[in-house]
Parts: structure tokens; C-alpha cells; sequence
């Protein structure tokens, strides 16, 4: 669907070191550049806490938008 693409698209530009899941370093970085200093470590921990499927503090989207 285009919200998986869009999806994709974003985590490819958040996934600094190319292994297919955001960590919460790359998470903060990411979101340091969209929002700037606004952003608190408790905002980028309740978005990993919720994007986290399996509880392994990453955000996994290999396979997302793919056949």
C-alpha cells in the first residue's frame, strides 16, 4: 500500500547503519533533525515503546512494502 511505501521510505532514511531496524540512537538522531531540540528523550521513548512489535527495543521493517 502507499502508507508501506511511506513507511519504508522514512525508515530507510532513519536507519543509519543499513541493518533493516531503528534503534533508539538512530531514533533520537532522526528525530533531533526533524523537530530539533523540542523533541525530549521521553517523546523518542514512548515512540520507540509503541513502534517496538516485539519488544527487542528496535523498530524492525525489513520485509515492509515487499511481495
Amino acid at each position: 500500500t502507499e502508507e508501506e511505501r511511506l513507511f519504508l521510505s522514512v525508515c530507510i532514511q532513519f536507519d543509519s547503519n543499513g541493518d533493516g531496524q531503528i534503534s533508539l540512537t538512530e531514533l533520537r538522531e532522526a528525530m533531533k533533525k526533524l523537530m530539533g531540540e523540542q523533541v525530549t528523550n521521553r517523546e523518542i521513548n514512548e515512540i520507540l515503546k509503541d513502534a517496538d512489535l516485539n519488544g527487542d527495543g528496535l523498530v524492525d521493517f525489513e520485509g515492509v512494502g515487499r511481495p
